[in-house]
């Protein structure tokens, strides 16, 4: 997407071309005050979205919020949180498709809310899927209006401030990811959470196979709600000094590790 549409978009979603007054209710004084809906044919990633917004809710009032297709949602005067692509999003031109990459809207329309970005049916957790702005916008608001924090991997590792209530002003809002590749290497787990297997010197540090496994999904998860991906936009990197041995060790073999024999040699044999 080019400069000038970006800042039109900008511009568009931030100063008041919306009716976006009203305050938006989720949970009042302990009692649900709104229902999350979805497509009637919602994507993986909208429905993965709206259950961590479930989760967290009830981790922060006790109060589990209903998920409904939008087709079911009742006419009474109660607060929709909309989540992803629905048909109510396009009549109030929130289009996924006009978003920049990994972007979301977040916006107020009178007491409702609609939390919409880009998203397919791919795994949402995976981070070589770009499509996962929807679930970033939540992520956002959890982070910004609950107060939710993800510190390390697991439930230990969730806080979730314990309130009565989940009341926010009005809001509208249009965000992306300030860097595009944004990802942290995890070697052993990462390999074993993307269907690999242990090796005989990673056993020997005390992983075991069902462990690294269970330990690197909940990692996926941390790092899925830290906003990490990017991986179609991965720049050309490598191993720039894989060969340097071949080229600087006889001549400079003080530049190399010193073994436990008194040796030096080559740190990576395939590389010669």
């Amino acid at each position: 997407m080019n400069r000038v549409l970006w800042i039109l978009l900008t511009v568009f979603f931030t100063t008041g071309f919306f009716d976006s007054s009203g305050n938006v209710t989720l949970v009042k004084n302990g009692k649900a005050e709104a229902t999350l809906v979805i497509s009637d044919n919602p994507t993986a990633t909208a429905k993965y979205a709206a259950e961590e917004m479930v989760k967290h809710i009830r981790l922060a009032t006790g109060v589990s919020l209903e998920i409904e297709p939008e087709s079911k949602v009742s006419d009474e005067k109660i607060t929709r949180i909309y989540i992803g692509e629905t048909k109510a999003a396009l009549r109030f031109g929130i289009d996924a498709n006009t978003l920049p990459r990994e972007a979301f809207v977040m916006r107020s329309v009178g007491n409702d809310l609609f939390i919409v970005g880009k998203e397919d049916n791919g795994n949402p957790l995976d981070e070589r899927n770009p499509n996962a702005g929807t679930l970033f916008g939540v992520y956002d608001f959890l982070e910004n209006f609950v107060g939710v924090r993800w510190l390390w991997p697991g439930d230990l590792g969730t806080f979730v401030p314990k309130t009565n209530t989940i009341e926010i002003a009005s809001v509208n809002k249009l965000e992306a990811p300030a860097l595009q590749f944004r990802i942290m290497r995890w070697h052993i787990i990462g390999r074993v959470a993307n269907g690999g297997k242990l090796e005989p010197q990673d056993e020997q540090l005390g992983f075991s196979q069902e462990v690294a496994e269970a330990y690197g999904k909940e990692v996926g998860v941390l790092f899925r709600r830290h906003r990490f991906g990017g991986w179609d936009c991965k720049p050309p990197t490598g191993h720039e000094t894989s060969n340097w041995w071949k080229l600087y060790g006889k001549e400079h073999p003080e530049w190399f590790a010193l073994c436990k024999d008194g040796t030096r040699g080559n740190p990576d044999p395939r590389k010669g």
